[in-house]
């Protein structure tokens, strides 16, 4: 991996700092059972990476919720809350980020609102590690639109091709290769196979430190 040009590190969230995902899943599915909906595990793959103001309403009509649907966004909201409080980093990322900080500016790009980040940062053992972030709160379009990524390149004031973004999502990586920045997959949410278009690939954060040659 050549990163000679490389002059900055942008982070997804969900999968790349923190291991969300299952929090996410195990709520909004006891909340769906409640109302008699059944997800199959196979569409899991279709809503990951992607941000609550597309992911609720293409739930909704997709099982064919009747019922109050402000009231099914606070119910899964407060479920999720309840079971959040046991958020962590990912194995290998405070390491990693560490060595990141001093070497790379950084960024963070997320399908997560800000207020959902503001609340994770203040209720979990999460901290606020990054001074500019772009979340679906700031943009029009979310990933898979490279939007975000554009925006965050202009917060860095650099050019996409100096920047390179850690993704775990296909929504994710296909944004930031739109927005013409190079990609490393991280192994933590779909399989090699289903993100093979990914520049580069990594298994997990100790293989990430070999790529960037920490040691």
């Amino acid at each position: 991996m050549d990163l000679g040009k490389i002059r900055a590190v942008v982070f997804d969230f969900d999968g790349v700092v923190v291991n969300s995902e299952p929090f996410y899943e195990n709520a909004i599915s006891e909340v769906f059972q409640e109302n008699h909906i059944s997800i199959p595990q196979q569409d899991w793959c279709d809503f990951k990476g992607m941000a609550d103001k597309e992911f609720f309403p293409l739930m909704i009509s997709r099982y064919g919720f009747k019922g109050d649907i402000q009231k099914l966004e606070k119910d899964i909201y407060d479920r999720m809350k309840q079971k959040l409080v046991a958020l962590d980093y990912i194995p290998g990322f405070k390491d990693f980020f560490d060595h990141i900080r001093k070497q790379y500016a950084f960024g963070l790009v997320t399908s997560t609102s800000r207020n959902h980040i503001n609340w994770l940062t203040e209720n979990t053992r999460i901290k606020d590690l990054f001074p500019l972030k772009v979340t679906a709160t700031d943009v029009v379009h979310t990933k898979p639109h490279p939007e975000p990524y554009t925006r965050m390149a202009r917060l860095l004031q650099l050019q996409p091709e100096k920047i390179i973004v850690i993704e775990d999502s296909i929504n994710g990586l296909k944004a930031a290769q739109e927005a013409g920045m190079t990609t490393i997959a991280l192994l933590t949410t779909f399989s090699r196979n289903e993100i093979q278009f990914a520049d580069h690939i990594a298994g997990n954060y100790r293989q990430l430190m070999e790529m960037f040659g920490f040691h």
